[in-house]
């Protein structure tokens, strides 16, 4: 007699199709579904009936929940990454440096008499006075911009990076995270090399 057993895994029912009597089908239909692995079938389509293996299978879908998580887009073949915006660097504010109205005069006279024109020139200019005043022995990098807009000079856009470049040209101290004083170069060059003469 024909028998016909089709089972579905995924819709969960079995389709029997007989000439004998149904009822007596089942115990080797029970029988044959015991003998089946059913961990080498994939509910999603994967493994077996996709002619791709579990693991490879789970690393594709974790390698796109990556992708995705972290703003990477796939496009055909190429994975193309989402670029993130860096920041721009904001500059300091400028420190509230209180003078007296002789400091202050004296303070712009020196920077009348020195015409410093490069940032590098114009901050070793007020350090170099605030040393000598007794005002600010040591300044930090606000400080250092409140001397500067006391004189209403433009302020530089990152003056950190000023400090630096003086720092490397031996002409400030580092005297701790932060903070600087005039190195003796600093102090001869302001007395000595400023204004700077024009050259023909």
């Amino acid at each position: 007699m024909a028998q016909n057993v089709s089972i579905n895994f995924r819709a969960g029912t079995i389709d029997l199709e007989s000439e004998s009597d149904i009822e007596k089908m089942f115990p080797s239909v029970l029988k044959l579904i015991e003998d089946i692995d059913i961990t080498k079938f994939s509910a999603r389509g994967s493994g077996a009936e996709s002619g791709q293996d579990g693991a490879a299978a789970e690393e594709s879908e974790a390698k796109g929940e990556d992708e995705s998580s972290d703003g990477r887009e796939q496009g055909g073949n190429k994975t193309v990454r989402a670029r993130s915006q860096r920041p721009g660097k904001s500059n300091l504010s400028p420190a509230k440096i209180d003078l007296t109205a002789d400091q202050h005069r004296t303070l712009k006279d020196l920077v009348a008499a020195k015409q410093p024109r490069t940032q590098n020139d114009q901050v070793l200019t007020v350090m170099h006075w605030a040393k000598e005043s007794g005002v600010l022995p040591k300044c930090d990098a606000s400080q250092t911009l409140g001397l500067l807009r006391h004189v209403g000079l433009k302020l530089p856009k990152n003056i950190l990076a000023v400090m630096g470049n003086l720092k490397n040209d031996g002409l400030i101290n580092s005297d701790g995270k932060g903070v600087w004083s005039i190195h003796y170069n600093g102090e001869e060059y302001v007395t000595h090399d400023l204004p700077r003469q024009n050259k023909d």
